[in-house]
């Protein structure tokens, strides 16, 4: 293998602390087909769920993602958007 060469593809995974879940993502060479994603906090996945869901501004989104993520840091924030469309966010 020269030096000019992709590293052979690797795994990367990254644990922020011991209350995230460990992540893990392929990485690899410039033409080994795998995406150049580095492993990242779980609740980053969380944010662009409710990032979506306060761009689609309805009841039903935020509801579904208070629904799939109960105990979330986001939580308040979603149900202060569902509150501004006048709707009361279920009960925990």
């Amino acid at each position: 293998m020269s030096d000019l060469s992709p590293p052979p593809a690797m795994l990367v995974a990254a644990a922020m602390s011991s209350h995230e879940p460990l992540l893990a993502t392929s990485v690899g060479g410039a033409d080994s087909g795998i995406g150049m994603q580095i492993a990242r906090p779980g609740h980053f996945a969380e944010r662009e769920e409710l990032d979506s869901a306060l761009k689609t501004n309805t009841a039903d989104a935020l509801s579904l993602f208070i629904e799939r993520h109960p105990d979330s840091r986001y939580r308040p924030e979603a149900e202060a958007a569902l509150k501004r469309l006048g709707v009361t966010p279920p009960s925990r």
